[in-house]
């Protein structure tokens, strides 16, 4: 850095007028700055260049994945994900090893693998480098064998609908299990696998997506992805007017219920509504065991949809609760 600070001075002195000189015009300053700093760019990269022609030795990662397994075998536990390579060579070879880094692909044959010739087997085709060395120079690999399990699928993404629409059938996740393929150990504690974390916006209406699986080192899922279907519609909102009926109370005991309707309030799909004129909807119960059971004086009717074909959601009931005395003659 002293030479290149040096060169930039005098530079700077060899372009600057002299006292007897006339006073330099803007354009002429401009001129003789854009030279200097041209000299100055040209001197650091001469300097670049020639660092790099020269040989270095550095310690670098190197990531490792396993590419090959004996038939019928598989790993109890992974592989570390680098090792740490010694390397001798010029710096170009080294600058673009750093850029484009080298992956050890690990071709297993047996528990104890020995890096350092399956390294230098694989790096000798694309870099001019020397392997000094690696760290571990070996790695003991627990194997175990090969198993396959088919497991049910658990989880589901977060549906968000747009205002009015909504489900109107159950979601499905097609299909609903999945084989997964690893070490026996591992399988062999699998209830189920899981898909990923998933949320999808603004929905309105059916969806038929493709949704992906959890994944995990070492284990194989097929498929990689399920469906998902949800149908859905638009709703429009209603209300009826029910009365309180009563089931399974002794003959001889007369309830009365104040009020003696109630309101439900309800969505029902657009395209389903024109179903339901002139048909009633639901019925309002209170049965002898509800009675028993409530010391508050204040009971909440059972509402049972009439219609079972329908996709009708109550909102809400008006009033939410009802009180109620027995009637003595």
């Amino acid at each position: 850095m002293n030479a290149l600070n040096t060169l930039f001075f005098r530079l700077l002195a060899f372009f600057s007028p002299s006292e007897e000189d006339r006073e330099p015009t803007p354009d002429e300053n401009r001129e003789r700055l854009a030279v200097a700093g041209f000299a100055l760019i040209l001197a650091i990269f001469l300097w670049f260049w020639v660092k790099m022609g020269r040989d270095y030795t550095v310690r670098l990662p190197m990531k490792v994945e396993v590419a090959t397994l004996p038939s019928g075998i598989a790993l109890r536990h992974e592989v570390p994900d680098e090792v740490t390579v010694s390397l001798s060579g010029e710096g170009w070879e080294l600058l673009s090893w750093a850029i484009n880094p080298a992956v050890l692909s690990l071709g297993v044959e047996e528990e104890t693998v020995v890096l350092t010739d399956q390294i230098r087997q694989q790096i000798a085709p694309i870099y001019q480098l020397t392997l000094n060395d690696v760290e571990p120079s070996a790695l003991l690999l627990d194997l175990e064998p090969l198993a396959s399990k088919k497991v049910p699928v658990s989880g589901a993404p977060v549906l968000e609908f747009r205002t009015r629409f909504g489900p109107i059938t159950e979601l499905e996740l097609l299909p609903d299990s999945v084989t997964i393929t690893g070490g026996e150990s591992r399988i062999r504690e699998l209830e189920s696998w899981s898909i990923r974390p998933l949320t999808i916006l603004d929905i309105s209406g059916s969806i038929r997506r493709l949704i992906p699986l959890q994944s995990s080192p070492g284990l194989t899922v097929t498929p990689e992805q399920i469906t998902l279907v949800q149908e859905a519609a638009e709703f429009t909102e209603g209300e009826v007017r029910i009365p309180i009926q009563t089931r399974r109370l002794p003959l001889d005991l007369n309830i009365e219920f104040t009020p003696a309707f109630i309101t439900v309030r309800y969505l029902i799909p657009i395209e389903e509504y024109d179903q339901i004129r002139d048909r009633d909807l639901f019925e309002a119960i209170v049965t002898a065991e509800m009675l028993v059971n409530d010391s508050s004086g204040y009971i909440t009717p059972q509402i049972n949809p009439l219609i079972e074909d329908l996709s009708i959601r109550i909102q809400s009931l008006h009033p939410a609760q009802i009180t109620y005395f027995e009637v003595v003659e």
